[in-house]
C-alpha cells in the first residue's frame, strides 16, 4: 500500500509539470492500465487504434482484436516505476517506461519486468495507442 501511495504522489508531482497533451496521454496510459487489469475490452478497445501494431516481449505481434481478446482474457496487472516519460512530437506521442506485469498462468502469478515503448498518436480529438513494443528485462 505504502509502494502504491509513493507512486500516486510522483505521478501527481510530475503531472502538475506537463504540458495538456501530456497529461492527456498520461491519463490514456493510466486507464488503459487499469482497463486491462480489469479485463475490459471496451475500454481497451476504445483506447487504441483501428491499424494498431502490438508486439510482445517474446517477439509475438498482434493486432487490435487479437491484442485486445489476449488483454480480457489475462487481466495483467501493470505497475509503471517510475512513472513513465512522455515526449510529444506534433501529433505523435512516445511513452517509455518500466513496467512490472503479474498475470496468472496456468493458475500460478507469473510476473515479469519490461521495458515498454508505446506510440500514441492523436487522432481528430482523441490520443490513440498506435504501437507497443516490449522488451523483456533480464535480472543482473
Amino acid at each position: 500500500m505504502k509502494s502504491l501511495f509513493l507512486t500516486l504522489a510522483l505521478v501527481a508531482t510530475l503531472a502538475a509539470q506537463m504540458t495538456p497533451d501530456q497529461k492527456a496521454v498520461l491519463t490514456n496510459v493510466e486507464s488503459l492500465a487499469a482497463a486491462i487489469q480489469k479485463g475490459d475490452g471496451a475500454t481497451i478497445a476504445s483506447l487504441m487504434a483501428e491499424d494498431l501494431m502490438y508486439s510482445h516481449s517474446n517477439a509475438k505481434l498482434e493486432n487490435k482484436a487479437e491484442a485486445v481478446a489476449a488483454m480480457v482474457k489475462a487481466k495483467n496487472r501493470l505497475v509503471y516505476e517510475p512513472a513513465p516519460t512522455i515526449t510529444i512530437h506534433g501529433t505523435t506521442a512516445t511513452v517509455r517506461g518500466f513496467v512490472t506485469t503479474t498475470s496468472m498462468t496456468d493458475g500460478k502469478p507469473v510476473t515479469l519486468k519490461l521495458n515498454i515503448l508505446q506510440v500514441w498518436s492523436k487522432i481528430g480529438p482523441k490520443w490513440l495507442l498506435v504501437a507497443r513494443q516490449a522488451t523483456r528485462l533480464i535480472p543482473q
